[in-house]
């Protein structure tokens, strides 16, 4: 399962067409294979990485995984539910999330959530 879940989320990375000035999100990141891909691709640029999770486990466990990417100011993490999260609309470039829409409480209001923190007419990547 984690080697099907690494090709997804890079996958995920890859498709969504990220660039090093991008904000992207990533919903229920998990072990942050997803977030570990995106930095890869924004920390040259002026771009940042956001995960969220509804773990606050899996959220303490990732600041510690990426303690250095959290101390250059260009990841962050949140506890959040899809359908609440804690940004302005139309703030991210791209948002992705693997394997987890089947845990959402409400598959529509979840959808509604991020078509709100995007930006008008920018990709989102589901696998």
């Amino acid at each position: 399962m984690r080697r099907t879940n690494c090709y997804l989320e890079e996958s995920a990375v890859k498709l969504c067409n990220l660039e090093p000035h991008h904000r992207l999100l990533e919903i229920g990141f998990g072990p942050g294979i997803g977030l570990a891909a995106a930095y890869k691709v924004i920390r040259a640029g002026h771009g940042k990485v956001y995960g969220t999770d509804i773990s606050p486990c899996v959220v303490h466990k990732g600041r510690k995984r990426f303690e250095k990417e959290l101390a250059t100011g260009k990841m962050e993490m949140h506890v959040a539910d899809v359908i609440m999260q804690p940004f302005l609309d139309d703030k991210f470039d791209r948002v992705i999330h693997c394997n987890c829409y089947y845990y959402w409480r409400n598959i529509e209001t979840g959808a509604k959530e991020i078509y709100r923190i995007m930006k008008p007419g920018d990709r989102k990547s589901v696998v």
